[in-house]
C-alpha cells in the first residue's frame, strides 16, 4: 500500500502559522485593553477627585481655580482615555475576527485532508480486495487444473 501524502501539507502549515500570529496579536490586542482600562479606570479616578476638590467649602480663589484646572485637565485626560480604550477594543474585535477566519481557513484544509485520507485508505483497501480475489481466483483455477490432471491420471 502506498503511504498517503498530503500534496497541500505546505499550504496547511502556512496556514497554521497564520493561526498562531493571529493567536498572538489577539493576546496582544487584548493586553493593551487592559491596559487601556486601567488608564481610563485611572483617568476617572482624578477626574472624580478633581471634581471632589472643587465641592469642597471653603478655600482661597487661587485654590478654587487650580482645583478647575485641575478637573478640565482631567477631564479631557479621561475623554482621551475612553477614545483609546474604544480603538482598543476595536482592535480586539477585529484581531478576534481575524482568528476566526485563520482558524475556519486551516479547518478547511484539515478537513479536506482527513476526507482525502479516508479516499486513500478507500482506494487502498478496493485494491487490496482485488488482490485477493485474483489470489482466490488464481488458486481456485490452480486447483481445478490440478483436479482435472489427477482425474486424467486416474482415467
Amino acid at each position: 500500500m502506498q503511504r498517503f501524502r498530503f500534496n497541500l501539507e505546505r499550504v496547511k502549515d502556512v496556514r497554521r502559522q497564520d493561526e498562531d500570529a493571529a493567536m498572538r496579536v489577539l493576546a496582544d490586542r487584548m493586553s493593551a485593553a487592559r491596559a487601556a482600562q486601567a488608564a481610563a479606570e485611572r483617568s476617572l479616578a482624578a477626574h472624580r477627585a478633581a471634581q471632589e476638590r472643587l465641592r469642597r467649602p471653603g478655600g482661597s480663589a487661587g485654590l478654587l481655580l487650580q482645583a478647575d484646572r485641575d478637573r478640565d485637565r482631567a477631564r479631557v485626560r479621561l475623554e482621551a482615555s475612553a477614545r483609546q480604550l474604544e480603538e482598543r477594543r476595536h482592535g480586539v474585535d477585529r484581531a478576534r475576527a481575524d482568528l476566526v477566519r485563520a482558524s475556519q481557513a486551516l479547518e478547511a484544509l484539515e478537513r479536506l485532508e482527513a476526507r482525502r485520507r479516508a479516499e486513500h485508505e478507500q482506494a487502498a483497501i478496493a485494491a487490496e480486495e482485488r488482490t485477493l480475489a485474483e489470489l482466490i481466483e488464481a488458486r481456485s483455477a490452480r486447483d481445478a487444473a490440478l483436479r482435472r490432471r489427477t482425474r486424467g491420471a486416474a482415467r
